[in-house]
Parts: C-alpha cells; structure tokens; sequence
C-alpha cells in the first residue's frame, strides 16, 4: 500500500469539493470558486468566558464595548478607564488559525464559520500549490478533515473515548477513498505521533443535539496523544456554546482559544461584492465589474440598515445575488424574509419538525412584545405571560420553550443577552427600528403582505 499515493488522491478529493461554493442548499444548485470569493475575516480573542446563562450571545463589537452594560466595562472595577486587557485582542483569523492549535470560531448565523472552515482545509488540500504558506503563512503539510458535528453526535454515545473521534475520522476518510481498510491505514500513518499531519475540522457545535456530550468528548480526545499533535479548529454559534476550555486540564493539554468572527468592515464589502460579480456575471469587463460594485455599495451606504445587515457575509450574498433582479431585496425586510426561509432550510437539515406557521408567529408576537416594552426575560416569557402582540393574531398568544429553542439554536434567530432574548441582527443603538422590521418581515414570511405594504 502506497500511503503518499492515497494520501494525494484523498487530498485531490476534498481539494474538487471544497473548491466550490454552492449558492443554494438543493444538490443541484449552482456553485462558484470558492477562492475567487473568499474574504479574509478579523476575529477577536475571548479574554473573559462569563459563565454560559450570563453570557452574551450577540458578537461584541468596536461600538458595543463603548456601552456602559457591556461585560467587558462591568467587571472593571474602574469603567471610565479601561484596561487594554478588558478588550477583546482582534486579529485576522487566517493568524488566529497559525499562532493556535486548538481553538474556536464563535459567530452569529451567516457569519462565515463553515466558509472559513472549508477555505482553510482548501489550502492544506493545496499543499502542491504551497497554499498553506501563501495565505496562512504556514509551513505545515496537514491533512484536513472535515467533520459535521450534527451528524457525529448521532453516534457519539455508542462511541468510547477516545477511539470514538478516530472511528468518525476513519468514517469521513472512507466516504472519499471507498475503502475502509486503507482508511484505517491512512489515519493510522496521518496521525503518528512522531510526525502528526491531522487538521480536525469540527463544523456546527450548536448544531449537535447532545452538545454537552460531545464538547466533553472533544475535549478529551483533543488531551490525548493524537489530539495533542493534532490541529483541531472547532466553528459554533454564541447561542448555547459554553466553552471547550477546561481549567482542570494538565499543563502538556493544548488549551481551546476562542474567537469571535467579526462583521465586515467596508472594504471587506467592496472585494466580497467584486468577488462574487466576477463570479456570477464572467462575461463582465474589469471596467463593468468594477462599475457594478460601486453602484452597489452606493446603495448600501444610502440605506444604513441595510448595509448594517450586509456586513454579515450571508445578508451580502443573498443581496448581491437578487439585487439585479427587479425590486426584490430592495429594503431590510425583504432581505431578512430571504435569511428566515434559509436558516428555516437548515432546521429541517437538523431533524425539526415543527409548524413554521407557528414558530413565526410566536416570533412576530415576542417581536411585537418587545418593540412594545414588554419584558423579554426568559423567566417571564415562560411564566404564562401573554405577549402584546400584532393584530390578527390570537388574543392568547404566548411563546413555548420549543419555539424559543428552535428560533434560538437552530434557526439562530434568537439571542441570550443578560439573561434576555433579542433578535440576533439587531444592534442596540437601532433596536426598536430593527425589532420593527423583524416583525414586518415575519409577517411576510407568513404571507401577510399588508403589514409591509403599509410600512414602505
């Protein structure tokens, strides 16, 4: 058995499937480069994880840290003067990746965690090309695999530890090789502890329904001696994560980093937009595209809430995609209607099966009971407390914990912020504008068109 052979087969492999890009969730959707559209994203290093129910589940950004109740003011003992060591550190994440061997990717749904997860074992697929030292000024000849989490935690408690992660592994191999016994073989070679290659990408944490379990497992194969050796980079929503830190570990076991990815600043914008014109439209002029991009972005700066919701990659995609289509996309309601439907897609991928019917019409009362003054707290909303609400909707209306979980864990609607729930892509210094256009555009996806009409 030739394992450098297999070894460049299987890197071939995975090298043709993460390539592309696909633009929509059926097997037959439409795919792009994923080189040509990639944007390198900045992250910021977890100094403090607060324990999980005081957690704040939205992305703390440059402008949250100014505000008085952020928990990186609070526990100064002297708020009006600030240590640097209070602030997040924020780098690119492409260094985050070459300075750790272990850590997290934290960030709101559509921030671009399996996107970076993929372009990162794309460049280790792409050792030949010496990628790894082109754009992660690396030089390391891993060997990427990349794992589901949602799927793994299907068979994670017949699995012991820490055999269990091997097996997956093993699994994941085979699916591309068809064959299991040289599989075993290449894992066993790959992961020698004397010249480990194994990159470890565990996508979709806050996807496994037995999360706790399988952050347990992960931890504890990561202080193995396999994992030890290994890189292991782990993406995951804020909603429900906790941390894979574990302060009882000895001082040999690589500790997990944490980084919350960051939205897109302006030009991030501009080369994603040029990016994915290029893309979508080859038969443009570099004069055309260039031409194209700036009228985009003209339009996102006369709209600020809707370039707001742009400097989230997915927000930017769906609204580069459909704003050459007649109005569609036109204002922030629209385009968060488009951004339920898909993250509704991805709950049935995790197994829900609920009403969406009844899920948006929870979520438009909270929306409306919120924007209203209404408590938010979770302790309150489950307390049989009825929800000021829109009109149409029963007089009786309050919100179920399935709801709040579905919305929040699997849809990533939802956010724990200092023990209350807000919608996850609304900002503090626009919150009630943002709650209204939640609601407008929950009302769309129930095919309520009068409330939007009424509101343009």
């Amino acid at each position: 058995m030739n394992i450098d052979k297999l070894t460049k087969e299987y890197l071939h492999s995975v090298e043709i499937e993460w390539s592309k890009l696909r633009l929509g969730i059926a097997e037959d959707s439409k795919s792009i480069s994923l080189e040509k559209v990639f944007v390198g994203l900045n992250a910021t290093q977890t100094i403090l994880i607060p324990p999980l129910d005081n957690r704040d589940e939205l992305v703390e950004t440059t402008e949250r840290h100014k505000l008085e109740n952020s928990y990186f003011l609070k526990r100064n003992s002297n708020p009006e003067k600030p240590n640097k060591q209070d602030f997040p550190v924020q780098l690119s994440a492409l260094t985050a990746v070459k300075e750790n061997q272990h850590l997290v990717f934290l960030g709101e749904p559509g921030s671009g965690k399996s996107t970076l997860l993929k372009f990162i074992g794309l460049c280790f697929a792409k050792q030949e090309a010496c990628w790894p030292e082109k754009f992660l000024h690396m030089n390391e000849n891993r060997v990427p695999i990349f794992l589901r989490l949602s799927d793994f935690s299907k068979q994670i408690e017949r699995l012991e530890t820490p055999s269990f992660l091997y097996e997956y592994l093993t699994n994941a191999v085979t699916n591309k090789i068809q064959n299991p016994s040289n599989a075993r073989e290449m894992i066993k070679k790959w992961s020698d502890p004397h010249n480990n290659r194994l990159l470890i990408l565990l996508d979709g944490l806050d996807e496994s329904k037995e999360r706790a379990l399988v952050i347990e497992k992960v931890r504890e194969f990561a202080n193995s001696t396999i994992g030890q050796n290994s890189r292991i980079i782990i993406t995951t929503r804020l909603a429900g994560y906790g941390t894979l830190s574990d302060s009882r570990q000895s001082e040999k076991a690589q500790s997990f980093k944490e980084f919350t990815l960051q939205p897109l600043k302006d030009h991030e914008i501009n080369n994603y937009v040029t990016g994915w014109f290029c893309e979508l439209h080859s038969n443009w002029s570099v004069a055309k595209t260039t031409d194209e991009t700036e009228k985009l972005t003209k339009r996102l700066e006369s709209q600020p809430g809707l370039k707001h919701l742009c400097t989230n990659p997915l927000f930017l995609s769906m609204f580069i995609q459909t704003s050459q289509f007649a109005d569609f996309a036109k204002n922030r309601a629209e385009l968060y209607d488009s951004f339920v439907k898909n993250q509704w897609e991805r709950a049935k991928e995790q197994g829900v099966a609920h009403d969406l019917k009844h899920i948006i019409d929870e979520l438009e009362a909270l929306a409306w009971h919120i924007h209203a003054g209404g408590d938010s707290s979770e302790s309150n909303l489950f307390a049989n407390t009825i929800l000021k609400h829109p009109p149409g909707l029963s007089d009786n209306l309050g919100i179920s914990q399935d709801c709040i979980s579905i919305a929040r864990k699997n849809m990533g609607l939802l956010a724990n912020v200092q023990g209350h729930l807000s919608f996850i892509h609304t900002r503090l210094h626009c919150k009630k504008d943002a709650i209204k256009l939640i609601q407008i555009a929950l009302s769309s996806v129930s095919e309520k068109f009068n409330i939007i009409r009424a509101h343009q």
